[in-house]
């Protein structure tokens, strides 16, 4: 009886034992169970978290985006602006020179008109007193030629080669008339200061043709008028066109 009821405390002993670690196992699975989902729910909110900050930062990244877009349209705008204040004032320029070049060539007309205008008044009636009245004239506007000569070289470099054609007609007709003066000087010191007709038909020939150079009307035809005119009315053309097309 005595063996029997202690068998029977060993059980109750085991089977309480056995329940206090089944318990406590239980205990510590719950517990566990509980920290599990604890951590993720903390890590559920610092994703949502993260996910917020990386959305916020985007937002930020698109708005310097767009800022930056902004820039880039107000730089391109003002890049339009600025070639557009360049493009008129780059024609002001051009139409100034054009109106500056045409008038020197107008200036060079009448220049070599006034040269080519006969003997002054208080010269002599002479091969010489024509000579050195056309070298005193020459000197007397020789700034307007080299101010003309002087602008043909940006006229050319702004226009083109192609417009050179009246400067060299007029710097041919300024030619002409220097070799015809250096040309009747060496006739003058060869056969005498008058002009005679006595002079064989070859020099009287050549001396004709000089001072037809040098004094306008001498002959019915007046090539260095025509010249002259003919160089003028090309600049008109090309200044006309260049600022039409401006």
């Amino acid at each position: 009886m005595e063996i029997a009821i202690l068998i029977l405390q060993a059980v109750i002993l085991v089977t309480i034992l056995a329940g206090i670690r089944f318990f406590k196992r239980y205990v510590q699975s719950k517990a566990n169970d509980f920290t599990t989902k604890q951590d993720i729910r903390e890590i559920a909110q610092n994703i949502e978290s993260v996910t917020a900050e990386i959305e916020s930062v985007k937002a930020e990244i698109q708005s310097v985006n767009g800022d930056i877009e902004s820039f880039k349209a107000d730089i391109k705008s003002l890049k339009t602006a600025i070639d557009s204040v360049k493009a008129e004032i780059t024609c002001e320029q051009q139409i100034e020179l054009a109106e500056d070049v045409l008038g020197l060539f107008y200036e060079a007309g009448e220049a070599i008109a006034a040269i080519r205008s006969g003997l002054d008044s208080d010269a002599k009636e002479s091969m010489t007193g024509l000579v050195e009245t056309v070298k005193k004239r020459l000197k007397q506007r020789a700034e307007i030629f080299d101010t003309l000569e002087s602008m043909k070289a940006r006229f050319i470099t702004r226009f083109g080669q192609e417009q050179a054609e009246p400067f060299e007609q007029i710097r041919q007709v300024l030619t002409d008339i220097r070799d015809a003066v250096a040309r009747l000087n060496e006739f003058e010191a060869e056969h005498g200061q008058a002009y005679d007709e006595e002079e064989s038909e070859q020099l009287i020939s050549k001396m004709k043709k000089y001072e037809a150079i040098l004094r306008s009307g001498y002959e019915d035809v007046d090539e260095m008028s025509e010249i002259v005119d003919k160089a003028i009315s090309q600049m008109e053309e090309i200044c006309n066109r260049l600022t039409v097309r401006k």
